[in-house]
């Protein structure tokens, strides 16, 4: 798992560049990282004229992928292009994209489940490629999240987050799901003024969140007041908020959970988060 993070203010990182002097040349803020597994958590910045480093060819990773596109725009395949508020989730051995090129730049937040290595594919003999060329190319391999060549988070619709069936004022847009632990890669959006219904609010599973846009309070005895590009990661059993939870002026946050959207109380008793 990932280690806590009580708040990285993220904004205020310096960038660090990533082969300099190449075509591929990016700049990278690192967020987190699993010491064991070797998965991380990088907010990327590509300029202008940036092309990928498969030289025109697919490719595919020996881990999982997971990205949200933050602001720019960026050619994955001739069928795909990636702009503000696009998500997308290429589990490991999932061969796609030979283009990743960008003409105006593009900064994305991504998510890896180990070390990021490319393995190149072909393209077909005779064509161009196409969106139906992608395919899960390891032998054996099962995907337990449905893969996501492109999701416009935009189009999705906002449901409520309930709690023994009562809204708590926070909506939801579930991106992604793992269909054997029920992790789940979302984004909540809670209005100006919001407190928070719950004296406190522990999750069984680990939970990580990033600031779009807004601010957040979290509250607890931990409590820090995250803005624009805040992150903050907490392992399982961890008082996520409470009293002093909410927001002044509304904000809209990417979620990380390790298990089940769930709601532990202080005596350990969980309870299903609902959507609806």
């Amino acid at each position: 798992m990932f280690p806590t993070v009580l708040h990285l203010d993220a904004a205020a990182m310096p960038w660090r560049e990533f082969n300099v002097g190449k075509p591929n040349y990016v700049r990278l803020k690192e967020l987190n990282r699993d010491p064991e597994t070797g998965g991380h958590l990088w907010l990327v910045n590509e300029p202008a004229g940036f092309k990928g480093s498969g030289g025109g060819r697919p490719h595919y990773l020996p881990v999982d992928e997971e990205a949200l596109f933050l602001s720019g725009r960026m050619v994955g395949d001739p069928e795909t292009t990636y702009v503000a508020g696009d998500y997308l989730f290429f589990p490991k051995g999932f061969l796609h994209s030979p283009d990743d090129a960008t003409d105006i730049g593009a900064e994305i937040l991504m998510r890896f489940s180990g070390p990021m290595s490319y393995v190149n594919g072909e393209l077909p003999r005779g064509r161009p490629w196409r969106r139906d060329d992608e395919r899960q190319v390891l032998p054996g391999q099962t995907n337990a999240r449905t893969p996501i060549s492109r999701r416009a988070t935009a189009d999705l619709p906002w449901e409520d987050w309930r709690l023994e069936g009562e809204p708590t004022g926070e909506r939801v847009r579930l991106l992604s799901t793992d269909r054997t632990t029920g992790a789940c890669t979302f984004i909540v959006k809670i209005p100006a003024g919001w407190r928070s219904p719950a004296g406190r609010r522990m999750s069984a599973a680990q939970r990580e969140w990033f600031v779009l846009e807004g601010d957040y309070r979290t509250g607890g005895p931990d409590g820090v007041h995250m803005k624009r590009w805040g992150y903050r990661c907490l392992l399982p059993d961890a008082a996520f908020g409470g009293a002093g939870e909410g927001s002044d002026g509304g904000a809209t946050l990417l979620c990380w959970s390790s298990g089940p959207l769930d709601h532990m109380g202080p005596a350990g008793d969980t309870r299903q988060a609902t959507l609806g």
